[in-house]
């Protein structure tokens, strides 16, 4: 079973540590940076996964209660129209629909109905002052929401390809530190996966 993040970015750094006291050996000498570059952009990436998916998280509850919201009052306003006004045609409006999109599609008719058809509402222009405004905020938290899982995915593409190129350079580097030091050293199995495998990021005691 592969290493979860925070136990690869363990590994990556008891690599650096390797390296750093093998510095006089060529092979180190040369891996080493390769790691720390790798361990730096992974840890980075991490960074910015978890603020995309908290800017995610956020995005998802506003743009939810923006709908709750809309629906709550494109269903009372609708209530009180169709007392107001009984003979209304409402048959292209239907019933009010329970996915985002078909709301806002909901929204943009029965805005259309009532301002063709409300001219005898007594509050007509509180009724599309306020729908209108409540359905370019749905609209634009949709929008916004949309955006945010978008750059999401992005960085967890981003952090997945940084955490091949750490995993790439530690198998390097741990076939190199078992080829010079043995399987037996310290060097060597203080880099096994074996070594770090549930223990959370916590480094290994050898």
């Amino acid at each position: 079973m592969a290493l979860n993040d925070r136990d690869l970015h363990a590994q990556g750094k008891a690599c650096i540590e390797v390296a750093q006291e093998e510095k006089g050996n060529s092979f180190f000498a040369r891996y080493g940076p390769m790691v720390e570059d790798a361990v730096t952009g992974y840890a980075d990436d991490l960074t910015a996964i978890g603020s995309a998916d908290a800017a995610m998280k956020l995005e998802s509850d506003q743009s939810r209660a923006a709908f709750k919201k809309l629906n709550e009052r494109v269903t009372y306003h609708l209530g009180m129209v169709t007392i107001e006004m009984p003979h209304l045609d409402r048959t292209s409006l239907g019933d009010i629909p329970g996915s985002r999109g078909e709301l806002l599609l909901f929204a943009d008719s029965f805005i259309e109905l009532v301002e063709e058809q409300g001219a005898e509402l007594y509050n007509r222009e509180e009724v599309l002052e306020e729908m209108n405004v409540l359905e370019n905020d749905a609209r634009t938290e949709l929008d916004e929401s949309s955006d945010a899982e978008e750059l999401f995915h992005k960085a967890v593409a981003q952090k997945n390809a940084s955490r091949e190129k750490l995993r790439t350079v530690i198998s390097v580097f741990k076939a190199g530190a078992r080829r010079i030091h043995g399987v037996k050293s310290r060097q060597y199995r203080t880099l096994r996966d074996s070594a770090f495998k549930g223990k959370g990021g916590k480094p290994p005691k050898i």
